[in-house]
């Protein structure tokens, strides 16, 4: 659901990139998704896993929980032909090697994309419109 509302509203979250979900919009997506569902489920432990291929200077960011990888940007990449929800592993992993792991609701506090202000702004609009979905 959470993808969902990212796609229909991408061009009204003002976040970097985002305009162009699911393309480039990685960082803030992961970020964004992992404390929603660190806030929905308090019992579980979500990582946003930070991916780096050295050789390109390249960065990719997903959600690993239980050791399952959530990644609603994957498909931004050619190889990859819909987002991953639960799997084992990462497809990517082999040119994203895992570079860091970072608990969601200490990575949404130190996500320093946009202003403290702005973040908590775009917190609010982004849990009104999955509100309004359930």
């Amino acid at each position: 659901m959470v993808r969902e509302i990212f796609l229909e509203n991408k061009e009204n979250i003002d976040l970097p990139f985002f305009y162009s979900f699911p393309k480039n919009s990685c960082e803030s997506a992961s970020y964004f998704l992992a404390a929603l569902l660190a806030q929905k489920f308090p019992d579980k432990e979500f990582l946003v896993v930070h991916g780096y291929k050295h050789s390109s200077d390249e960065h990719h960011y997903w959600v690993e929980v239980d050791g399952r990888v959530i990644d609603i940007t994957a498909d931004q990449f050619n190889n990859v032909r819909e987002p991953i929800y639960g799997a084992d592993s990462h497809p990517l992993e082999g040119k994203f090697v895992p570079d860091s792991k970072t608990e969601a609701i200490q990575g949404i506090k130190r996500f320093d994309l946009v202003e403290l202000e702005r973040k908590k702004a775009l917190w609010g609009h982004i849990s009104t419109l999955i509100e309004q979905r359930t």
